[in-house]
């Protein structure tokens, strides 16, 4: 069955030849994903899955750059907001382009690395709240994770960390899926991956 693909600002669609319609001139047309604008060089983008994921857009020195920052039921508005404009920052430093060609970080690196943007945009008012966060990544995933990059870690990676907490422990466990979570949202901001394999809905 012939079949294209067209573009529009807010919605990508594949456009298959099928029965014959006075309106759409014997077309079927699917709609792949929709995206919205949620604020100054911020979207939301749906998939055909119904997962909902930000993604920065904007112009830095003539060139377009688009990223996803996360998924849009795990942070709020502000969150992204804040990673936005430390995306943006990044791309004026000229961070963005030095991640190209460069090594992939270790996990248990860009965790020491994440926790300064996390705690910068949650904001913690008890400090407790950060070494928590630390001490549960680096007991729980470093032994495991710790010394792979952090792109070649799995989804089964993560499972094999999480299911046996989840039996003791159900609340660490948890916490531990989400700390996770963030840490892989943080890497795909930094270029360093394209999905989040820790991500609730879409993964595990």
């Amino acid at each position: 069955m012939d079949h294209k693909i067209f573009h529009s600002s807010f919605v990508t669609c594949f456009v298959t030849r099928g029965k014959k319609d006075p309106n759409l001139g014997g077309l079927f047309v699917t709609c792949a994903e929709k995206k919205t604008r949620a604020a100054d060089n911020l979207y939301v983008v749906t998939k055909p899955s119904g997962n909902r994921y930000y993604v920065a857009r904007f112009m830095q020195k003539g060139k377009s750059i688009q990223r996803s920052i996360g998924r849009a039921d795990a942070m709020t508005l502000r969150q992204a907001k804040a990673k936005v404009a430390q995306l943006m920052e990044d791309a004026r430093e000229g961070a963005l382009e030095k991640t190209r060609g460069q090594r992939i970080p270790l996990f248990r690196d860009c965790v020491q690395q994440a926790m300064e943007d996390i705690e910068r945009v949650k904001q913690w008012r008890n400090p407790r709240s950060a070494a928590q966060w630390r001490a549960s990544l680096e007991n729980d995933a470093f032994p495991s994770l710790g010394t792979k990059p952090i792109d070649q870690i799995t989804r089964d990676d993560v499972l094999a960390i999480l299911r046996p907490l989840w039996l003791a422990k159900t609340e660490s466990a948890r916490r531990l899926q989400q700390r996770l979570s963030a840490v892989f949202d943080w890497s795909i901001v930094k270029g360093y991956r394209q999905d989040n394999p820790a991500a609730w809905k879409s993964n595990l």
